[in-house]
């Protein structure tokens, strides 16, 4: 399996569930990680229980059924992470 230590790894709905699980195993690969969801609140309490496994995530709220905040929340993971490189 090849590394994903240092990928940086988008996770809709990173908040709980599913997702949550998800951004947890990534952490342990060393991943950058954006998580996602509607709720500010949650995607607070996920960032923390993230950095109590070592790890940080980037945060942001979006309902990814609206295009334009998809476009923003990709913008603002751009500046914050930098552009990928092929």
């Amino acid at each position: 399996m090849r590394s994903m230590k240092d990928k940086v790894i988008l996770i809709t709905g990173g908040s709980k569930g599913l997702g949550f699980v998800i951004a947890k195993q990534l952490i342990k690969e060393q991943c950058k990680l954006a998580l996602c969801a509607r709720s500010l609140k949650e995607l607070q309490i996920a960032q923390k229980e993230l950095e109590k496994l070592g790890g940080k995530a980037f945060i942001h709220v979006c309902d990814v059924a609206d295009k334009d905040q998809v476009d923003i929340l990709v913008h603002d993971i751009i500046q914050h992470f930098g552009r990928a490189r092929s």
